[in-house]
């Protein structure tokens, strides 16, 4: 198993590649706290949509974790996606890629598809339950064939998802508020 910790100082940010959706400009960056790394707000207000993926690419039966934290209407995720696009500014973009968040009502589930320049995204599962905010949760993903296995607060789904890539990137994702990751975890 290999275990990042985000303290200040006690992971090496070059372990990971930023990737940006297509719907969000420009490309922020992720800020470090003490304890912890948090995406920002841009000069207008809105929040920095960030994620990062692990440089390594990995295979069914990989299980990823992390610990979280989100103020009102964040959304924490963990993403993965066989499907990087590089523009020519030398940033990635997502194609096709999955995202599995945790919010203040669950966990939902998404597939998100670039077609034509025009992010398209379906929800492919929504587990309700209350999430409290600026308390650490932990979201684990394991990627099966053609399945997700999730369990966030001690609820557990298993979900059929057609057309899963056997090989991918996988990461996490600061969505929609101000989202904090305490560490990343992947066991093979």
């Amino acid at each position: 198993m290999k275990k990042i910790d985000f303290k200040k100082g006690a992971w090496n940010p070059e372990d990971f590649r930023y990737v940006y959706s297509p719907r969000f400009a420009p490309t922020p960056r992720i800020k470090q706290e003490q304890d912890c790394i948090v995406n920002g707000i841009d000069e207008k207000g809105e929040f920095d949509y960030v994620s990062m993926l692990l440089e390594q690419k990995y295979q069914t039966g990989v299980q990823a974790e992390t610990t979280c934290s989100f103020e009102a209407y964040g959304a924490p995720l963990i993403v993965l996606t066989d499907d990087l696009r590089k523009k020519e500014n030398g940033e990635w973009y997502f194609g096709i890629h999955y995202e599995i968040v945790l919010w203040e009502n669950g966990i939902n589930v998404w597939k998100l598809n670039l077609h034509d320049d025009v992010m398209k995204w379906k929800l492919l599962m929504s587990l309700d339950f209350k999430v409290s905010t600026f308390e650490p949760h932990s979201l684990r993903v394991k990627v099966l064939e053609d399945m997700l296995e999730i369990e966030a607060e001690g609820h557990k789904a298993l979900l059929r998802v057609e057309g899963l890539p056997k090989e991918f990137y996988i990461g996490f994702t600061a969505c929609e508020g101000i989202n904090r990751f305490y560490d990343f975890s992947i066991e093979e």
